[in-house]
């Protein structure tokens, strides 16, 4: 299990590696998720990898009213 810190901090090295500003825990922005959305999904995922593909392929880390 992946904490959502470790994944937000592998996102802003990523980010800063290709020239942006980094990520700023903005999870709506970046990816259109709310933070509980998002923590769900780091707790599934292995790595930012991990995190993104769940993100892309999978349903049920949404909120219900989604």
């Amino acid at each position: 299990m992946t904490t959502l810190n470790a994944i937000a901090a592998e996102l802003n090295a990523r980010q800063i590696e290709n020239g942006g500003a980094g990520f700023s825990n903005d999870w709506a922005g970046f990816y259109n998720i709310s933070d509980d959305e998002a923590r769900r999904i780091a707790e599934r995922a292995d790595n930012l990898s991990g995190f993104e593909a769940i993100w892309e392929n999978e349903t049920d880390w949404r909120d219900e009213e989604n």
